[in-house]
């Protein structure tokens, strides 16, 4: 069994963090945060909800403005064809204006309006939480695949030597007599495994690179590398599932929308109620080569009271599809409160499982590392058969493959678990 091009790929794919960047947790974080997209848009929805919540406050205050004229005029000869002179005393007329209103009334629609702009505001806010929650774990969940890629080469590499060191203590064997050429031909397949897994691992790798660049928000980067352990998970205290409920993400998103629908609901009320407004203006008028500013002016001033008494069921109609709407509203935000205790129960569900698993695990690859001692001892001396040897080889190796997946599943639950808690970048 050839390994040269196998320790050639696995060399070559530990030896790239000397030709590329490798980044450590807060890097990742800190790239992740500038450049990832879905976080950019996510953040500028918020600053549009924002800009939103502004414009809905202009109702509160007046309107101003300012107007200029200017004209001439004249009589004219259509049989002629003849323009003559402008009229008022042969110069061209001017005016200035300035006028300024006030909705002092108008059934409430300006602050239903500002209600509903702030809750969409906080439906914003908390979807750039529930955003940076997910981004976190897919983070979270892609760097620590880098971590197992990078180590599970390492690993493969070791099993593929060992693999090969058993060839050649079985074809001795075989060689006096010893052993059977089934036995011989069993460790060269199990070899060539080893090989593949080896050359799959240094494949799984490259993957890895890529998707950890999509999430940074890079071009694909097959050389990218991290640093850092799968370290071990501690299991938390027991949570109060049904407390913690309404203060995730999902529950204070259906909330803001119960907000909204009812602040919606109130503006529909706005089209039964009067509007009243008051308005004044301020002129002046002159002619070309008079006085500066002109002397001759006018101003005015008042109120102005409108109700709509019937427009043909428009408003009743409207005022009924708001009410619908915050009661299908409210009752999504029932189902979205018990949907968040549950996945709260699962996630922790899953953490304490992929903890134990790892701590279990952890135990049989001690075991199993101790017998492989053992027995590859009691084989070389002939004390042990090839069958019994051979399984305890075995147990070794999917030991060690169980352990390190066990120890990222730990790592990837925790991350499960934080998502699920609304947790984003914050430790």
């Amino acid at each position: 069994m050839r390994l040269r091009p196998l320790f050639l790929a696995a060399c070559l794919a530990l030896a790239l963090p000397g030709l590329a960047e490798t980044l450590d947790w807060d890097a990742c974080v800190a790239e992740t945060k500038a450049h990832n997209v879905d976080l950019v848009k996510a953040e500028a929805n918020v600053d549009q909800s924002r800009l939103a919540l502004i414009d809905s406050l202009s109702g509160y205050l007046p309107k101003l403005g300012l107007s200029a004229s200017g004209s001439s005029s004249g009589p004219y000869d259509p049989q002629e064809g003849t323009f003559g002179s402008a009229t008022g005393g042969g110069a061209p007329a001017y005016g200035l204006g300035l006028s300024a209103s006030q909705n002092l009334f108008a059934g409430f629609s300006t602050l239903n309006s500002a209600a509903a702009a702030r809750a969409r505001l906080a439906e914003a806010e908390v979807g750039l939480r529930q955003t940076r929650a997910s981004v976190a774990f897919s983070l979270r969940e892609a760097f620590d695949q880098m971590l197992f890629a990078q180590e599970q080469i390492g690993m493969s590499v070791d099993i593929a030597a060992r693999r090969k060191e058993n060839v050649g203590l079985v074809s001795l064997r075989f060689e006096a007599g010893r052993e059977n050429k089934g036995s011989l031909l069993e460790t060269k397949a199990q070899a060539a495994q080893a090989v593949y897994d080896a050359n799959r691992a240094t494949r799984e790798l490259k993957s890895s690179a890529f998707r950890l660049s999509q999430i940074l928000g890079r071009l694909p980067d097959p050389a990218l590398r991290v640093r850092g352990d799968l370290e071990s998970v501690s299991v938390p205290a027991v949570p109060d599932t049904k407390a913690l409920a309404p203060t995730l993400p999902p529950a204070l998103k259906a909330r803001a929308q119960v907000d909204e629908a009812k602040a919606s609901l109130g503006g529909e009320y706005s089209g039964f109620l009067p509007s009243l407004n008051a308005n004044a203006s301020l002129n002046r008028s002159g002619y070309s080569g008079g006085a500066w500013p002109p002397q001759s002016g006018s101003w005015s001033a008042g109120l102005s009271l409108s109700w709509n008494l019937f427009n043909g069921f428009s408003d009743s109609m409207q005022s009924a599809a708001a009410r619908s709407r915050s009661k299908i509203a409210e009752l999504a935000l029932e189902d979205t409160l018990r949907q968040a205790q549950i996945d709260l129960e699962q996630a922790y569900e899953s953490l304490a499982d992929a903890a134990e698993s790892a701590e279990v695990r952890a135990a049989f690859l001690e075991s199993s590392q101790t017998r492989a001692e053992i027995g590859r001892a009691q084989y070389t001396q002939g004390l042990l058969n090839f069958d019994n040897w051979n399984q305890i080889e075995s147990n070794l190796i999917v030991a060690r493959k169980q352990g390190l997946s066990s120890r990222r599943d730990a790592v990837d639950a925790r991350a499960g678990w934080e998502r699920a808690l609304g947790k984003g970048f914050e430790p």
